[in-house]
């Protein structure tokens, strides 16, 4: 144990000596007066299972520091608050913003003194991508010299040769002006959401050139999500924004056997609906794969007219869209000597949760769980009344009525 100490605190020594050898890294990291054009956030993290000491990890990230603003007299470089990395992509570009960056470099290290993998990569906020990444496998086993010895190399060289050439293109203070509909929400990528006043304008402090990634909301309007390059010549951004679905048509099979249609009615677009609907049970089409079945087509003297009200839960741009509700349905008998409401079961309640699949705005595939609550004065009679044939997998019977958990609807549905 005493051995070890003392190896360690050798060890600590021979990292330090060359480090105060350097100028102060705050120093360092200030460019000349006029000189600066970028600001660089470093996030400098440890992998989960990485064996450094508190000591080792300090004198790596300090030796970074120094040597990383040196590498170019047109990047300043910024240090998170008590070296804590951000955890995402977005929390960093947070970050940056917050203290002023315009991008950010992160470099992570696992494994040990020994044999160390780097893995470092950039982030341009000004053009919205990754401009680099790294990987490299080092070693500092002959003691802490090989930081001063080419260890940040790669790193370094690819943060200067990119930034240096992207400095060019000088980084101003500005304004940047959105053009929506009053009330409309606008996400900007990296910073806080804002909010549309009453002649439709929103405003963001951001450092220019850059190219922003945003999604503008408005109730009852299709989102606008999109990236913009803004220059100090072009600040206002105009969002054409579309107004959401008023009308939905739908064409479904129930279980997969009997056809039925529904139209819909947005009251408020894309969110809240009211629809009315008939399912026939007159003609199917039915493929049970029993082997004593006869025929592939099935008839009932049964129909349902159900009518409901229900709500979507979440943007209606998503692949895909989940929504809910609550209706009622009228059974209705149209036999050759009666037509008329179903005299046993005539009505109940139906709930119904659905998910809608499509890459298009308008025109989605729907799956729809549809379960109907009968309400009967004689739950026998209604037992009787099913067709022979019919099996009751799915049914659950009460005195006073019963409930059909297994309802599905598969369709294709178009929005108007």
């Amino acid at each position: 144990m005493v051995k070890r100490r003392a190896a360690r605190l050798v060890l600590a020594l021979q990292l330090a000596l060359p480090l105060l050898l350097l100028p102060p890294h705050a120093a360092a990291q200030q460019p000349a007066s006029g000189e600066e054009t970028r600001r660089l956030l470093l996030c400098f993290e440890l992998a989960p299972g990485a064996k450094f000491s508190p000591e080792e990890e300090l004198l790596l990230y300090e030796s970074l520091l120094v040597q990383l603003g040196n590498a170019s007299r047109k990047v300043a470089v910024l240090e998170a608050p008590g070296r804590k990395s951000p955890a995402t992509d977005s929390e960093r570009a947070l970050l940056a913003r917050k203290l002023g960056g315009d991008s950010w470099l992160r470099v992570g290290l696992a494994g040990d003194m020994n044999s160390l993998r780097v893995e470092a990569s950039s982030y341009d906020l000004l053009v919205s991508q990754t401009v680099f990444q790294v990987q490299t496998q080092k070693s500092l086993a002959r003691g802490a010299a090989g930081l001063e010895r080419g260890f940040w190399s790669e790193v370094l060289q690819a943060a200067a040769e990119y930034y240096s050439q992207a400095a060019a293109a000088k980084s101003l203070p500005g304004t940047v002006v959105f053009q929506t509909l009053p009330g409309t929400q606008i996400e900007v990528a990296g910073t806080e959401d804002l909010l549309a006043d009453a002649v439709g304008q929103s405003s963001l402090q951001v450092q220019l050139p850059l190219t922003l990634s945003i999604r503008a909301r408005r109730q009852g309007f299709y989102p606008v999500e999109d990236k913009f390059y803004v220059t100090q010549e072009l600040t206002t951004l105009e969002l054409e924004q579309r107004r959401g679905a008023r009308f939905a048509f739908d064409v479904y099979l129930n279980n997969m056997i009997f056809p039925g249609f529904e139209f819909s009615w947005f009251p408020m677009p894309n969110l809240l609906f009211v629809r009315g609907g008939f399912t026939t049970y007159l003609a199917g089409l039915l493929f049970s794969g029993d082997s004593e079945q006869t025929s592939l087509f099935v008839s009932q003297t049964l129909s349902l007219i159900d009518l409901g009200a229900g709500m979507y839960l979440n943007d209606a741009d998503r692949n895909l869209r989940a929504y809910v509700g609550l209706g009622g349905f009228l059974r209705l008998v149209t036999a050759k000597g009666y037509f008329g409401l179903e005299p046993i079961a005539p009505g109940g309640l139906q709930a119904f949760l659905g998910i809608e699949y499509s890459r298009r705005l308008k025109q989605r595939f729907y799956l729809e769980l549809d379960p109907l609550l009968y309400f009967t004065s004689d739950t026998l009679l209604l037992i009787g009344s099913f067709p022979p044939e019919q099996r009751l997998a799915g049914y659950a019977f009460f005195d006073w009525g019963a409930f059909y958990f297994l309802n599905l609807r598969l369709g294709f549905r178009w929005q108007i």
